[in-house]
């Protein structure tokens, strides 16, 4: 695996650990902005697992998202 390869399954795994509270504070909003960085590589599961965790967002923690830039006003 290429260096850019293995960062983006470091971030995929950063936002699995967010999403699932697994050794730090479960935090959905985190989760999205990891797997958005490792979705920008194109990968399936990196693009389905931002998607997932979007749906399972509350409208407050979208606009945290897009108060920084993550998400699209």
């Amino acid at each position: 695996l290429g260096n850019s390869t293995r960062s983006a399954h470091a971030k995929y795994f950063l936002g699995d650990m967010c999403e699932r509270g697994d050794g730090v504070p479960l935090d959905l909003a985190q989760a999205y902005m990891w797997f958005s960085l490792a979705a920008v590589t194109g990968e399936e599961l990196f693009v389905r697992s931002r998607d997932s965790v979007a749906r399972k967002m509350t409208p407050e923690q979208i606009e945290q998202l897009k108060s920084i830039g993550y998400l699209a006003q």
